[in-house]
């Protein structure tokens, strides 16, 4: 009893913590813009006076200052001497070349929109429709095509979670049995050449849209991959490329509903091995919970394109709808699964 009492006083009071989720899109832009300008890279080598960051960024002085001074008392920078700022523990995640960079991802969360579109959250609520959708008047990914700069910080923000999430992956599944295996959806393929590496002898086919596998090359070559991987452009909402005895997808299904999720799901049962297997890898509510996992990815799936965070019953029965049996739910160290089925 007193440990649970111990636990509760450490928690803000509930209206302290309301209040900070009321103010939480402030905090995202004042991070947002520091990215979005640049304001680590060039603090990379040292301490700067705000009028020097200001000139640098062609930016007015005083405005800047003022945000630089909310950043401050936010920890994300430093100023510890009047009107110099410099890095610190946290403001090096905003480093371009940082191994942990967020930036690309501080700058779509406070881009027009992605704000745009959480402000238009009650048109979803009313309607069913995404909120996206109503706001641009297209389909995300088709707004993409318009926006190829946006759709730039999109995809690095796709492979930097990659990149922190591919060896975990790699190494929370025995792929050592696969002859063959197809990344559908891959992006960049940073998860296949993770797990390329860790299997000598396996052959890969990264799958994309065209405009999306063009930022693959320079993975594969980094990685010495380009022999046993072919970087393939297309549609899966047509068809994937045949014959392999794996098919992996890694935050796809959750970005469609089920009839959508259907079409992708069935083009790989008509391209799969007989003795094949479809890895899915995508959050699975119930299974593990948490406010920044898959209940708030859920509310960023509806509103943006149409997509939903899944249980496993609902997992279950658009496998079997599209021709496959759910056969193992292999948990990782992160709040993703690997959901492994069979052809049926």
């Amino acid at each position: 009893m007193k440990e649970k009492d111990t636990k509760s006083k450490s928690r803000p009071h509930p209206f302290a913590q309301l209040m900070i989720y009321i103010a939480g899109k402030t905090y995202t832009h004042l991070v947002s813009l520091a990215a979005n300008l640049g304001i680590a890279d060039l603090l990379a080598d040292g301490p700067k006076s705000v009028e020097d960051l200001a000139a640098a960024t062609e930016t007015h002085t005083p405005s800047l200052y003022r945000v630089l001074r909310v950043l401050d008392r936010m920890g994300v920078f430093s100023e510890k001497e009047p009107r110099i700022f410099s890095l610190n523990r946290m403001s090096k995640y905003l480093l371009t070349n940082s191994p942990l960079s967020v930036r690309d991802w501080a700058i779509m969360n406070g881009s027009e929109w992605h704000s745009r579109t959480w402000s238009n959250i009650l048109f979803n609520i009313k309607t069913g429709k995404p909120s996206f959708d109503e706001v641009f008047g297209m389909k995300f990914f088709d707004y993409f095509e318009k926006k190829p700069d946006e759709f730039v910080v999109y995809n690095n923000v796709m492979t930097f979670f990659s990149k922190g999430q591919a060896a975990i992956l790699a190494n929370s599944y025995d792929f050592s049995n696969f002859q063959s295996i197809v990344d559908v959806g891959g992006g960049h393929g940073f998860l296949l050449a993770t797990i390329l590496r860790s299997n000598p002898s396996l052959q890969g086919i990264l799958f994309d849209l065209p405009r999306v596998v063009k930022g693959a090359k320079k993975t594969m070559e980094k990685h010495n991959l380009l022999e046993r991987c072919k970087i393939i452009g297309g549609d899966f909402f047509h068809s994937v490329p045949k014959g392999a005895d794996a098919y992996i997808m890694k935050y796809v299904i959750h970005d469609w509903y089920d009839e959508k999720a259907r079409i992708i799901l069935k083009n790989c049962r008509d391209a799969i091995a007989p003795n094949g297997k479809l890895l899915v890898i995508d959050k699975v509510i119930s299974l593990k919970s948490g406010l920044e996992d898959e209940i708030m990815g859920d509310i960023e799936m509806m509103i943006l394109g149409g997509g939903l965070e899944r249980t496993e019953s609902e997992f279950k029965l658009l496998f079997n709808s599209a021709g496959f049996k759910l056969t193992n739910i292999i948990p990782t160290q992160l709040p993703l699964f690997i959901l492994e089925c069979e052809p049926i």
